[in-house]
């Protein structure tokens, strides 16, 4: 459903050519977020509360499992960095993304 939702919002704004960086801003928040990786594989918590590792499971020729540390920090804070320039650029508060996540949530 997400990528439905992008792919439109992208659509709609490259009507306007000044609308591009914009549009790259936003590509590029996506691409940190993770997406992906995040909902299709798993987290497991170790000992220190900001180091996970996740696995992540792949099928193409063959199943293949694979593990890897994920320190949520560094991510979590170059990801929220990255949404700040989106926001700014698109002249959006903090109150339109709280209206907007009440708006959606009203509907659950």
């Amino acid at each position: 459903m997400f990528q439905a939702k992008i792919s439109i919002l992208y659509s709609l704004l490259a009507k306007n050519p000044a609308n591009k960086p914009g549009i790259d801003l936003l590509k590029k928040t996506v691409s940190e977020a993770e997406r992906n990786n995040l909902l299709h594989g798993f987290v497991f918590h170790l000992p220190d509360p900001k180091i996970f590792t996740l696995i992540r499971r792949t099928v193409r020729e063959q199943y293949k499992v694979s593990a890897e540390p994920l320190d949520m920090a560094p991510h979590l804070n170059k990801f929220m960095a990255s949404v700040d320039v989106v926001q700014a650029y698109f002249s959006l508060t903090e109150m339109d993304v709280d209206n907007y996540g009440k708006s959606i949530l009203a509907d659950a």
